[in-house]
Order: structure tokens, then C-alpha cells, then sequence
């Protein structure tokens, strides 16, 4: 299987909708906040919908089991307009909030936000599958429990890739399809407020029953993935056609699209060199190396001492024969719980004045007026800070190594670096929230706030009985199985959303800097 193109794919779903934002903003006049509109716009259709479909499920009018016939087109069209009428409307709601949201560059600016996340946690499943596939081990499967329908499935899905490189293409040709459809459908919900005509709001819905109909039909009818999409472009086309007309008719375009990339990576370098120097001066980088490097280095020895102290206390001597002898295990272990931690409580302390405190103090103002475009602004302190935690979680982790091996012998290196990789994406997760926070907030006070309560939600969502995996947390325990060189444990998952959820979270830093006046 080849991994690599199916970890390329992953980043190339997620980072579509984001791409072609970048690209709307380059040539319409719009803002990030409607792209984080659509973002919540689908949240909140989605729990319309599944509650939907759990209704439908209940009262028996949604066929279940092997369907085929007539029970496979009404279940299409059931979950299609379930769907349909979930996000459709959930959209009136988004444009109804958003009363600014009027012109072309706002409506594709919102279906790719609807459509991103959609994209990512398509991302994030289909990373996630990849992954059971890759750990997939055919000689031992049945013993674990699983049935043999469930053995013949993987086997027949793993035969399929290893066949066919190519068909890795295939999820990312439904999204760029998906996000075609998304966006028409944005802006046919845009025009009923433009002409004041809802007409246009049931022709969305039921253009959009239509095109998820025929994707759940092809799906279940069709072997072949290149006929299903090939199906489901062809569904899709008409309203392609329809968005590329609205667009040749609409002439605005944004007066600060002549500003060249050249000069814009000139500021980025400029802002990034500002950023480093300002860690410098505050000897805050010289803190995240030290904190970093004193608990590399003390984990293996807190691992290996501990149990002795234990054992001299008289009160525990007792039970100093309990107690089993330390192992590498226990190194590990040590070290996750360091640095997962006390890092976690350094982001939080360090990144929450990064733009909250420039407010206060007036500098960033002074920054912003240059002018220095706020997505600059943003990308260079997330930047910087990821400089410094990158060389901070290196250091700790070759002097983890060193110490590691040298008492307790047998840690795999490459395994070792991996999971000190997937603990600095970890890290940059939190560090991105914190960012956040501290955009939206206008103090320090407020900033901390934000940055703790979204760290927190983050570590009870990896907290949940079934999905809690596929969250940031779910990187640690990978992590700490990569460190002992366990085979059978990638979590793609947890990887691709932690990727996602650091694009949504400078996405809403930057539009939240974008509405406030500094």
C-alpha cells in the first residue's frame, strides 16, 4: 500500500476549500468571517440531520438493511432531502445572521467554508480507514473477534488498493466535485436574498435531494469509483454551469488583488523575523528550550528512580517487593505525560498574549497600520511559535533518547523521532486554539479564557468512548506506541483532523482580526 500518496491525498482534501478561499479572496471582495459562517452553518445542519435521520429511522419510513430497488431509490431520496433540507436552510439562517453577505465573492466564500469541513472530516475518515486498512493484518484478524463478512470486506478493500494506486484519486475527485455542488448551492440560497425570489431556496433543496440521491444510488450500484464519480459529475454539471454564468455577469473585483505575492512574502518574511526577534528579547524561546530539555532529560531518570525512593520510604517498605522493576515502558511514559502536560500549560501561558497583548500594549495597531495584512499578522506568530516548539521538542526528545537508552537499552530511534513528530503536531494544535483565543479576545484576560476552554474542550472530545481517537489525543497513544516500535497502530485520523483543525483555527483567527477595530 502505498501510504505516502494516500497521506497526500488526505492533505490535498483538506486543504482544497482553503486553497480556492485563498483564491476568492485574491479576486472578490469578501471576508474569512463567511467562510467560518459556512463552516458553522454545516455543524448545525448536521445535528438537524442526523436527528433527521434518526426520526425517519424510528417511525419506519426509512428502509433499512440491504436495499435494492425501489427501497435503495426511497432511501436515496430520503436521506438526500434530509439532508437538503437540514443544510439549505441551516444556510437562510447563516445569510439571515450575516446581513452583509451579499455579493457573489460572500456566497462562494460561505459554501467553501460549508463545504471544508465537510471536507475535512471526510478527510478524517477516510485517513482513519486508510489506517485500520494499513494496520490491517490478514493472518490475525478472526481471532480478535471480527466476523468473517468483516474479514472477506477488508480483505476485498485492501485487494482493491494494492491493485490500483490510482483509486487513492478517487475521494479527492468527489470532494473537488462535492465542493463545486456546495458552493453552487451557497449561492443559489445568495440569490433568493438578492432578488428577494425564494424560489430559489426550494430549487436548492431540491437540486441538492437530487445530487446526494444520486450519489448514495451510484455508490451502492456501481464498482467501479471513477463510474460513481463520473455519475455524480454529471448530476452536478448543470449547477456548474449555472455558478459560471452568475460569475461572468458579476464584475467586481477586489482593489487589493494587484498586490503581488512577492511583496506580500516580503512582509511575511519581515513580520516572521519581528516575531523571532521579539522571543529573543523576552527570553520566552530560551524558556520553551529549557522547560522542553530538563523534562527529556528527566523522564527516563524519573522512571528509573522513582521506584527506589518509593522503596526507602519506611512507611512503603512494605510493599517495596509490589513494586515491579522499571522498563523502557516506563521511560515512555514518563516522557508522554511530561510533555503533554507541562506543554500544554506552557502554550497556553506563552501564545495567549501573541496578539492579545499587542492590543492592549498598542503595538499592534502601530504593526497593522504599515500596512501589515492581518493574515500576515497571524501566520507569522503561528509560525514563529512553531519554529521554536519544533526546536524545543527536538532537543527534548534526542535528550530523552540519549538518557532512555543508555539506562534501560532497546528504544528504536526512528520510532522515537516519530512520536516526538506527532507530538509537536499535537502541540501546534493547542497552540493554534491559543492563537485564536487571543485574537478574539480583546485582553489578555479575556484571551485566556478562551485559549483554556478551548484546550479543554479539545482533550474532553478525545476523552469520548468512540470517536475520542480520531482527536489530538488520539496522536499521543500513537506516539507512545511508535516510541516502542508496535506495529498496527497509525491513526491517520487523529493526524488528518489535527491538521484540519489548525487551518479552522487561524482561519477564525484572522477573521476575527479582520472585524475589529485596532
Amino acid at each position: 500500500m502505498n501510504t505516502w500518496l494516500f497521506a497526500l491525498v488526505t492533505i490535498m482534501i483538506i486543504g482544497m476549500p482553503f486553497a480556492l478561499a485563498i483564491g476568492v479572496r485574491r479576486w472578490k471582495p469578501t471576508k474569512w468571517l463567511y467562510f467560518i459562517g459556512g463552516v458553522l452553518t454545516f455543524l448545525g445542519a448536521l445535528v438537524i440531520h442526523l436527528l433527521l435521520n434518526e426520526l425517519m429511522g424510528r417511525i419506519g419510513i426509512l428502509p433499512t438493511g440491504d436495499l435494492s430497488g425501489s427501497d435503495l431509490i426511497q432511501a436515496a431520496l430520503l436521506l438526500g432531502l434530509s439532508a437538503a433540507v437540514s443544510e439549505e436552510l441551516a444556510r437562510v439562517i447563516g445569510y439571515r445572521i450575516l446581513t452583509k453577505a451579499r455579493s457573489i465573492g460572500d456566497g462562494l466564500m460561505m459554501g467553501l467554508g460549508h463545504g471544508g469541513i465537510e471536507a475535512i472530516i471526510v478527510a478524517v475518515l477516510f485517513a482513519a480507514g486508510i489506517s485500520a486498512l494499513s494496520n490491517f493484518d490478514r493472518t490475525n484478524l478472526l481471532p480478535t473477534g471480527s466476523s468473517a463478512e468483516e474479514y472477506s470486506t477488508l480483505e476485498l478493500q485492501l485487494d482493491q488498493i494494492e491493485q490500483s494506486s490510482l483509486i487513492a484519486l478517487a475521494p479527492l475527485a468527489e470532494r473537488a466535485i462535492a465542493l463545486g455542488a456546495q458552493v453552487t448551492f451557497s449561492v443559489l440560497i445568495l440569490a433568493a436574498f438578492r432578488t428577494r425570489r425564494w424560489i430559489y431556496v426550494l430549487i436548492a433543496i431540491t437540486y441538492h435531494t437530487v445530487v446526494d440521491a444520486a450519489a448514495i444510488i451510484s455508490a451502492a450500484e456501481l464498482d467501479n469509483p471513477w463510474l460513481v464519480e463520473l455519475v455524480l459529475f454529471l448530476v452536478v454539471l448543470p449547477g456548474l454551469i449555472w455558478l459560471f454564468r452568475q460569475l461572468t455577469k458579476d464584475h467586481t473585483k477586489n482593489p487589493t488583488r494587484t498586490v503581488q505575492w512577492q511583496v506580500n512574502l516580503a512582509v511575511f518574511w519581515a513580520s516572521l523575523r519581528k516575531e523571532l526577534q521579539f522571543q529573543w528579547r523576552t527570553r520566552r524561546i530560551l524558556i520553551v528550550l529549557a522547560v522542553f530539555l530538563v523534562f527529556g532529560m528527566l523522564s527516563p531518570i524519573i522512571a528509573k528512580f522513582t521506584p527506589q525512593l518509593i522503596s526507602s520510604l519506611e512507611e512503603a517498605a512494605a510493599f517495596a517487593e509490589l513494586i515491579p522493576d522499571p522498563s523502557v515502558i516506563d521511560a515512555i511514559n514518563q516522557y508522554m505525560s511530561n510533555l503533554t502536560q507541562f506543554g500544554f500549560i506552557l502554550v497556553i501561558l506563552l501564545g495567549m498574549t501573541a496578539v492579545a497583548g499587542e492590543k492592549e500594549k498598542g503595538t499592534a495597531a502601530m504593526v497593522l497600520s504599515k500596512p501589515v495584512p492581518r493574515w500576515i499578522f497571524v501566520t507569522a506568530k503561528f509560525v514563529a511559535q512553531g519554529m521554536a516548539y519544533l526546536l524545543a521538542i527536538t532537543l527534548a526528545g534526542l535528550a530523552a533518547y540519549y538518557y532512555t537508552d543508555f539506562i534501560f537499552d532497546g528504544l528504536s530511534f526512528s520510532g522515537f523521532m516519530l512520536a516526538n513528530l506527532l507530538l509537536y503536531l499535537w502541540l501546534m494544535v493547542f497552540s493554534a486554539v491559543t492563537l485564536m483565543g487571543s485574537s478574539i479576545g480583546r485582553s489578555t484576560a479575556v484571551a485566556a479564557g478562551i485559549s483554556l476552554a478551548g484546550g479543554i474542550l479539545l482533550i474532553i472530545l478525545g476523552a469520548l468512548p468512540r470517536y475520542g481517537q480520531l482527536f489530538p489525543s488520539g496522536l499521543v497513544g500513537w506516539a507512545t506506541a511508535a516510541s516502542l516500535n508496535l506495529e498496527g497502530v497509525a491513526n491517520g485520523g487523529a493526524a488528518a483532523l489535527a491538521l484540519g483543525l489548525i487551518l479552522l483555527f487561524l482561519t477564525a483567527s484572522v477573521s476575527a482580526l479582520e472585524e475589529q477595530e485596532i
